[in-house]
């Protein structure tokens, strides 16, 4: 590396004096240079640009579009590749369902296995002389089987027709069979009293007065203490005309129930 040349003249510290120029090419003291101000020589500032602009947000707008778009697309294949997935796994399952459906037939006339050997083995052979037989015994028990159910069936109807006489077509019928069934409770209840009896019994009394406002009264309240003794009990714990209504519907309904049961048997 060379080095820089040494001035010869420095003022004040070696060299010619001031005011006398040096001679030809020899080393002159260098000029000062000049400094410069970057703020005066810097160019104007301009405007500035705004952080987001229309094109930026337009932009923007497009490539999340894009980006949904692709995974949609991305979805659709996915589904679309695991339908493809699942259609070819059961047509290999029903390509193997059939394959096993039909490979014992083939195996049956070209090769049986052994388990089929053994079981032909163990399987009592039938001589064809005694098909016919075993046909015949099986229509035989056809024909039994049938004739009873028929016989069954005559049964029911000769029931029906035996107990016709007791079924109740009318509502006298069915309240002259309920009132039958009751008629001991009816009797026996000390409350369970006859309204028409004791009416008949209050008209013939003499001692009872028909007209003026007292016997009105008179009539009135025995009327009245007969319905309540027919409406229910005394507190003596017997049956009262309330309990037997109630036992009467649940009698009719019974009733209704067995005759519908005996002609089902007797449809069938």
């Amino acid at each position: 590396m060379i080095p820089r040349r040494r001035p010869k003249c420095i003022p004040g510290k070696f060299g010619y004096a001031r005011g006398i120029v040096p001679p030809p090419r020899s080393t002159l003291i260098p000029k000062p240079k000049k400094q410069f101000d970057p703020k005066k020589i810097a160019p104007p500032p301009t405007r500035k640009r705004s952080p987001v602009t229309p094109l930026q947000v337009y932009r923007c707008q497009m490539a999340n579009t894009r980006r949904l778009y692709l995974a949609e697309g991305y979805r659709s294949r996915k589904i679309a590749i695991a339908k493809a997935a699942d259609e070819a796994r059961r047509k290999s399952v029903v390509l193997a369902k059939h394959v096993r459906i039909d490979f014992p037939t083939k195996d049956h006339f070209t090769l049986p296995s052994i388990p089929e050997l053994l079981k032909e083995e163990d399987r009592t052979q039938i001589h064809p002389s005694r098909l016919s037989e075993i046909a015949e015994q099986k229509k035989q028990n056809r024909l039994t089987f049938d004739q009873r159910k028929r016989h069954e069936k005559l049964q029911y109807l000769l029931d029906l027709y035996h107990s016709a006489d007791l079924f109740c077509t009318t509502e006298e019928h069915l309240d002259a069979s309920i009132d039958l069934a009751f008629k001991d409770e009816y009797i026996n209840s000390p409350n369970a009293m006859n309204m028409n009896q004791i009416m008949d019994e209050l008209n013939c009394d003499p001692s009872v007065p028909l007209s003026g406002s007292l016997g009105t009264q008179l009539v009135e309240r025995k009327s009245q203490k007969i319905a309540n003794a027919l409406r229910g009990t005394a507190g003596d714990n017997d049956v009262g005309i309330r309990e037997i209504e109630i036992a009467k519907m649940v009698l009719q309904r019974k009733i209704r129930l067995s005759q519908a049961k005996v002609l089902r048997k007797a449809q069938i």
